[in-house]
């Protein structure tokens, strides 16, 4: 496991959490940088989580860019990609290019509310590249449970391309 962590009061926490596990490696330094330095692995197989802040407009732009970077070098990853639902607009973009990476995918959403100016994040996307066989399917069966759980009065999204 390879973790990739720049900001300064985050890291030694990540550092902590694994200290003395040998099958981790944590580093302080871009995650994007990172990913693309460890690609292709050794092991000829790769699950990705990219979770950046989104602080930037560019940070949308550079999820899609190192991807597309990564699956150059690597094309059968596996890879998670959060994205905050603020701005539609921006999320749907950004997931769009995304379904160009691969033949595979899967895109699951849970919204809390109505996309609204109002209420800022009004929910929180997952596009998985090269997904694994039936996740669609099982997300299919939980999410509408999960929706009711956590955000009754909002909805879930799901879509998906195998193949």
């Amino acid at each position: 496991l390879q973790l990739f962590e720049l900001h300064p009061n985050d890291f030694p926490a990540l550092e902590r959490h694994f200290h003395g596990d040998r099958r981790v490696r944590c580093y302080q330094r871009d995650g994007f940088a990172g990913l693309l330095s460890a690609m292709p692995p050794k092991e000829r197989r790769a699950l990705v989580l990219i979770d950046p802040p989104y602080e930037q407009k560019s940070d949308y732009d550079q999820v899609a860019e190192t991807l597309a970077a990564v699956t150059r070098k690597f094309q059968p990853v596996c890879a998670l990609v959060w994205y905050p639902i603020v701005q539609r607009e921006r999320s749907d973009a950004l997931v769009r290019k995304l379904k160009k990476l691969s033949k595979e995918w899967c895109v699951a959403e849970l919204n809390v509310a109505e996309d609204s100016a109002g209420y800022g994040m009004t929910g929180s996307g997952m596009f998985v590249l090269n997904p694994p066989y039936l996740l669609a399917e099982q997300l299919q069966r939980c999410l509408p449970w999960l929706t009711e759980q956590l955000a009754p009065e909002g909805f879930y999204r799901l879509d998906n391309k195998a193949g």
